[in-house]
């Protein structure tokens, strides 16, 4: 086997293996971000002075 033809193929894995590591981080990414915003609409939203307990409650005026 030509020594050009193994670095091409080492070349192809080097980049299979950094793309698949760079979508893992990107869906780690997400989900994180998902769980935080989450964790936000289950807190529900401060109105002020105007007293609804639920958002349901504000959007059926």
């Amino acid at each position: 086997m030509p020594a050009l033809f193994t670095e091409a193929k080492r070349g192809i894995w080097k980049k299979a293996v950094v793309d698949a590591m760079q979508r893992w981080i990107e869906e780690k990414r997400q989900e994180k971000i998902a769980e935080r915003e989450l964790k936000l609409l289950e807190k529900g939203f401060n109105f002020g002075k105007k007293l609804y307990k639920t958002r349901d409650e504000l959007h059926e005026r």
